[in-house]
């Protein structure tokens, strides 16, 4: 399956072209504007595989939680290229790039700045990840104790670091394509740190 998946909501953005042929990730540099690099870097690799938007199976775009500027840069990207292109839209949280090395229960925390954190359960079971459906916003006193929590931004130094693995999205994509469930490109709900 040909997917574009995309994740601009945190300083780990990314852009990643799936195919049966293999795949390409690009990094997006922090350092760089997202509005004026997501866009050359998504037309790059569609051309570097001879694809037009067209020809996509899928675009996975996060939904965060993430900055209301970058996380907003992906979605109207992704929802743009979507509708324009009558391409079918998926969303996932943007903590689920963030999973551990080891099998058992876990929990990805990012720092929802003065609302608390947001916190997202899962399990990890040989190379299969399930998640809760949303994430929650706790506060640090409600942080989960009885798993192993990991951060994706390390703004609670007690936690593990977590690692980006940006492959279990691609499966993830994969289900949902054969499965439809599709998001209607208007429709598409986001989560913001902070409110806009």
């Amino acid at each position: 399956m040909n997917i574009l998946i995309i994740d601009t909501s945190d300083a780990n953005s990314f852009v990643a072209l799936y195919t049966e042929t293999g795949y390409d990730i690009r990094h997006l540099d922090p350092e760089k504007k997202q509005s004026q690099s997501l866009l050359p870097t998504m037309i790059e690799l569609l051309q570097k595989k001879n694809l037009r938007p067209t020809q996509l199976d899928a675009i996975y775009i996060g939904n965060g939680p993430g900055s209301f500027t970058g996380t907003r840069i992906g979605v109207m990207a992704a929802k743009t290229l979507a509708y324009a292109s009558k391409c079918p839209l998926i969303s996932f949280c943007s903590l689920q790039k963030y999973v551990p090395q080891s099998d058992g229960a876990f929990c990805v925390v990012s720092d929802g700045k003065r609302h608390g954190y947001f916190a997202l359960k899962g399990v990890r079971e040989g190379s299969k990840y399930s998640f809760d459906t949303l994430p929650r916003l706790i506060s640090k006193d409600n942080l989960p104790s009885e798993v192993f929590c990991i951060t994706g931004d390390a703004t609670l130094p007690s936690l593990g670091k977590a690692e980006m693995n940006i492959d279990h999205l691609y499966s993830a994509a994969t289900y949902a394509v054969k499965r439809k469930r599709f998001v209607d490109p208007m429709r598409l709900n986001v989560t913001y740190l902070t409110s806009p």
